[in-house]
């Protein structure tokens, strides 16, 4: 069994109604709490909003969790990191 670290996830996508609850069933669906979110609107484009997750999962749990967001339709860019080193996107809000 792995053991479980500190991650982020750091998600661009499309401005609408119904994202943070297609982001909030990927972590569901393969069983992993969220810690914190926050949600953003991205600086340079009002279209784009940026949610950063933080959760704690096994090597494993983060990667199916970053391929299952990377899939959903209104999700632009996703960054992974770990708890030490938040995931920066380029060109997207701080």
């Amino acid at each position: 069994m792995e053991t479980q670290q500190d991650q982020v996830l750091r998600v661009v996508g499309v401005n609408t109604p119904g994202l943070l609850t297609c982001v909030a069933q990927a972590f569901s669906s393969v069983n992993v709490a969220v810690d914190s979110l926050r949600l953003e609107r991205c600086a340079t484009d009002t279209t784009a909003a940026v949610i950063s997750i933080t959760f704690r999962a096994d090597a494993r749990s983060a990667s199916l969790i970053t391929r299952r967001v990377s899939r959903l339709i209104d999700v632009v860019d996703v960054a992974a990191g770990d708890g030490d080193e938040p995931a920066i996107i380029i060109g997207a809000a701080a």
